[in-house]
C-alpha cells in the first residue's frame, strides 16, 4: 500500500511540474503575440 502512495506522490509531482511549465509556455506565447500586435499597429492605435 505504501508503494502506491509513493507512486501517486511521484506522479502528482511530475504532473504539477509539467503543467507549470505548460503555463509558463502559454504566458510566453501570449507575451510574444502581444508584442507582435503592438509592432504591427500604428502608434496612434495604442
Amino acid at each position: 500500500m505504501e508503494d502506491i502512495i509513493d507512486l501517486r506522490y511521484a506522479l502528482d509531482t511530475f504532473y504539477f511540474l509539467v503543467m507549470g511549465a505548460f503555463v509558463m509556455w502559454m504566458a510566453a506565447g501570449r507575451t510574444i503575440g502581444q508584442l507582435g500586435h503592438q509592432l504591427e499597429c500604428p502608434a496612434d492605435w495604442n
